[in-house]
């Protein structure tokens, strides 16, 4: 099950006050994970993957705020929510738009409201939308 907002609090407060969560304490095979999850490229050393992961998930906070100053998921075409929700390691294969949107609206809430660590978000995202079993 998805973890809810008052999970992602704690894991935020965790993260907050645990140098092991950090993306520069990751083990080579984690950043690869990650990588392969935002699809990015998944050879390299570990400083690039850590400087790649660091400017994507840069990339992602500032797309979250255009989408959300836009007008929020509701204006996103089919193709440009499954392509958010891949760039967030959701795999959105096969969804239903309403599925998409639920956990896309979580994360941008997150992101914003709580504003949790976009690695820990990313993290989260290696469980299947709901709907997908």
């Amino acid at each position: 099950a998805a973890l809810n907002e008052n999970e992602y609090r704690v894991l935020a407060h965790q993260f907050a006050h645990s140098s092991h969560l950090s993306l520069d304490h990751l083990s080579r095979p984690t950043l690869q994970t990650l990588a392969s999850l935002l699809g990015l490229p998944t050879s390299g050393s570990e400083r690039f993957l850590r400087n790649t992961i660091r400017t994507t998930l840069s990339k992602l906070r500032e797309d979250d705020s255009a989408i959300v100053e836009e007008g929020g998921l509701s204006k996103l075409t089919d193709a440009e929510l499954s392509q958010v929700a891949t760039k967030r390691g959701f795999n959105a294969h096969g969804q239903a738009r309403t599925a998409i949107e639920s956990s896309l609206q979580k994360w941008l809430d997150l992101n914003s409201k709580v504003s949790l660590s976009p690695l820990l978000m990313v993290l989260s995202q290696t469980q299947p939308l709901p709907g997908s079993r």
